[in-house]
């Protein structure tokens, strides 16, 4: 930040010493827009002594073409996605990966995502357990899903990680 570019709110300290500030910026707004802030942080000196010469690739590993494959086009969507959430009591013994391949293995072609969201271990648990959290996304491109198709997929996801894994929800 530009010394005097405004008025300083704070200063980041770590370890006893000035590391940032921040300051709120002076500018032309619309009397509707908020202020601005601007952040500066010190981050100390970087090593530039194994910079590459011009044209050529820094130092390690060579790049390759098919290290990197280009990414493919997908359409954007033209139908809203299903969304829901399952918070799910899971023994010590049992993985993140088991119960994702269980959920992927019942919710079939229409799982656009899955994300775990969440882990918590603690007080209102029975011993040992902990529950964690996944958001799971449907969708067809060609059509609206419907509550009960939703409802069917997410009624078949339970019942498969009751059976396999003896994984119940945390709430029912």
């Amino acid at each position: 930040l530009v010394p005097g570019a405004g008025e300083l709110l704070w200063t980041i300290r770590a370890a006893n010493a000035e590391v940032g500030r921040i300051v709120r910026v002076a500018m032309d707004r619309p009397v509707w827009a908020a202020d601005a802030f601007g952040v500066e942080l010190l981050v100390g000196e970087v090593d530039n002594t194994d910079v590459a010469p011009a044209r050529q690739h820094a130092p390690g590993q060579p790049r390759s073409a098919e290290a990197r494959p280009h990414p493919k086009f997908r359409s954007l969507p033209g139908f809203p996605s299903a969304e829901f959430d399952l918070a799910l009591l899971l023994p010590p013994d049992v993985t993140v990966g088991a119960v994702e391949s269980a959920i992927r293995s019942a919710a079939g072609s229409l799982l656009e995502r899955l994300l775990v969201f969440d882990e918590f271990r603690g007080q209102g648990l029975p011993d040992g357990m902990r529950s964690v959290g996944w958001r799971l996304t449907f969708r067809d491109a060609t059509r609206t899903l419907r509550d009960k198709e939703v409802e069917g997929r997410r009624a078949k996801i339970l019942q498969t990680l009751d059976r396999e894994l003896g994984i119940r929800p945390r709430s029912a």
